[in-house]
């Protein structure tokens, strides 16, 4: 199956629905393997924004994440995934 295939799914109704290989999907932040796919994805976002001539802190992102794995109820940080890589994030303010 090629990475645009569609594949079928059934839910537990005995309905289908296509689901497309290539469709992201998204999860809170859960532990600390997700800390250098925050880090790194945090970087690229603000080397292209328009503060990218501050210098990034990584100390300060990776705090951003812990927290985030800490408290759930207070403070998040969301992983977009495609093929089960993270290729975004975002992180409510």
């Amino acid at each position: 199956m090629d990475a645009d295939a569609e594949a079928v799914e059934r839910d537990g109704k005995g309905s289908e629905r296509s689901r497309s290989s290539s469709a992201y999907t998204f999860r809170l932040v859960g532990s600390k393997q997700d800390i250098p796919a925050v880090i790194e994805l945090a970087r690229q976002a603000h080397e292209e924004s328009r503060l990218g001539y501050i210098p990034f802190s990584e100390k300060k992102t990776q705090k951003i994440a812990e927290n985030a794995i800490k408290d759930p109820t207070r403070h998040a940080v969301m992983l977009a995934l495609k093929a089960e890589q993270p290729v975004g994030l975002i992180s409510p303010t």
